[in-house]
């Protein structure tokens, strides 16, 4: 199941046509749809969470997973929300979206909000 949303910021009205969080019951193994910030063009971007990360090995036994190209950051990832035990976050397959308190892309503040529309699935 997943939701869309717009985004709009509290400080200077940024918003942008609306992106999606999660994937459809039949996809749901290869589309994870998650709103990120494109650094290359300062835009809130929708970017298939599951094509973009791959695990490369090194030295034999060790993995880590790395992002592939791209000057992007994902929603879910540390330092893109002012995290707050009281703020209401929308949490699927252990990624966390905070509803309030997103980095917005345009005047660098913490004023992005993710207004929730509707269910697809």
């Amino acid at each position: 199941m997943g939701h869309t949303a717009t985004p709009i910021c509290r400080n200077c009205g940024y918003t942008t046509k609306d992106v999606s969080f999660g994937s459809s019951r039949a996809k749901h193994l290869i589309d994870y749809w998650m709103p990120a910030v494109d650094f290359d063009t300062n835009e809130i971007v929708k970017l298939n969470y599951n094509e973009k990360i791959k695990t490369v090995r090194y030295l034999f036994f060790f993995k880590k997973t790395v992002r592939e190209k791209g000057n992007y950051v994902f929603y879910c990832e540390p330092g893109m929300s002012v995290r707050n035990k009281d703020k209401r976050n929308h949490n699927q397959k252990d990624l966390n979206v905070a509803e309030k308190g997103n980095y917005c892309p345009k005047c660098e503040k913490f004023e992005l909000e993710f207004i929730w529309q509707t269910l697809f699935d």
